[in-house]
């Protein structure tokens, strides 16, 4: 199915004039924990065009379906251009505009570092007045105030900016470019989070409270669901935003049920309980061949996002098996999923897949 792509300007202001190229989005995800996730376009057209795409780098991003309604929103986040046997890609990845050091104080009349300290924050406010607040806590070892601080500034000079990335194809490839988004959910680890308070606090206040002081591009927070739970609020500082929110939501409310956050379209951060399973509201079902169909049998459209919802298994597990003892395997929760765009369907993931984290873990033993 054909998916419209439109840019905005950074400010959120106008529609960005995009150059006279052909732009063909692939998929777009989401997840149950942040709503947009990721997404991806190929785009064709003349080489100098191809190029001043990178000069959109954070610029805000909406996919709709031909009808004109909004499936996914997001940020450009990485650019790559193809031509001939050379590869040159731009990442925000890499990218930081604001930079503190930890490190462990060298004292000259002793043999090993001393206490922890940490040098004051060094900002390029060109980078960050152009792609918003992008926080790096390095450390050393152990330095002396003097060195930790040079160390900071040499960091900042290198990073300030994206920085290309070139990459030799010996077969060669089509003249092309390729588009990553990633969703706004992201960028809430941008800035790093402190709180000197000791104070319990209910885990959704927390959470509204940390969305109003680092969230740069969101709007504020949508309770649907109070937590009920209260944790201390002291924060060191040494993580950033978007890990303690997932941290909090994970712990969940008093029904026993984890909070789940979506960025919506207006840029706000929904939080609400996971539904509990209900067997009668159950509106998809997946068959043997893992097709997903609707209520009545239709398909799944772009707009029809299952993320969040329960899925049914028809016709694949019998009736005859003991599930007693299990937890029930008729129906499964859907963690992600991604609209694959050529093939025009969902491919939802359920929740308890391994994480790419917990397969590395595997991986090393």
């Amino acid at each position: 199915m054909r998916l419209d792509l439109e840019l905005y300007r950074r400010d959120f202001g106008s529609p960005v004039v995009v150059p006279d190229v052909e732009i063909h989005v692939d998929r777009f995800s989401w997840e149950a924990m942040g709503g947009p996730s990721d997404a991806a376009a190929t785009v064709y057209g003349e080489e100098r065009q191809l190029w001043e795409l990178m000069e959109l780098l954070r610029s805000p991003a909406w996919i709709r379906e031909p009808y004109g309604e909004p499936v996914w929103w997001g940020y450009l986040h990485e650019v790559t251009v193809r031509v001939g046997a050379i590869q040159v890609g731009v990442s925000l990845d890499g990218m930081y505009n604001r930079i503190s050091v930890a490190y462990g104080q060298l004292d000259a009349t002793e043999s090993g570092p001393g206490d922890r300290a940490t040098t004051s924050w060094a900002q390029n406010d060109d980078s960050a007045g152009t792609y918003g607040t992008k926080e790096l806590l390095a450390s050393l070892s152990q330095a002396t105030a003097i060195s930790a601080a040079q160390h900071r500034d040499s960091l900042l000079e290198r990073y300030k900016y994206p920085t290309p990335v070139h990459r030799v194809n010996a077969q060669g490839s089509e003249l092309s470019a390729s588009l990553r988004f990633l969703g706004w959910w992201h960028t809430l680890c941008w800035q790093y989070y402190a709180n000197a308070g000791t104070s319990e606090v209910a885990t959704t206040s927390q959470i509204a409270t940390i969305v109003s002081g680092k969230a740069q591009f969101l709007q504020g927070t949508e309770i649907m669901n109070a937590s009920g739970v209260n944790t201390n609020e002291n924060r060191s500082g040494d993580e950033p935003a978007g890990e303690i929110i997932e941290d909090l939501a994970r712990i969940g409310t008093t029904n026993d049920r984890r909070l789940l956050a979506t960025v919506t379209r207006d840029r706000y951060l929904r939080l609400e309980e996971e539904p509990v399973l209900d067997r009668a509201q159950v509106k998809h079902y997946m068959d043997s061949n893992g097709q997903v169909w609707g209520e009545w049998g239709s398909d799944w459209l772009p707009i029809t996002n299952p993320v969040g919802e329960w899925i049914a298994l028809r016709d694949v597990i019998p009736a005859t098996l003991d599930a007693n003892q299990l937890a029930d395997p008729t129906h499964f929760f859907t963690e992600r999923a991604t609209y694959d765009a050529e093939r025009s369907m969902w491919i939802p993931e359920p929740r308890g897949l391994p994480s790419t984290w917990d397969l590395a873990a595997m991986l090393e033993g």
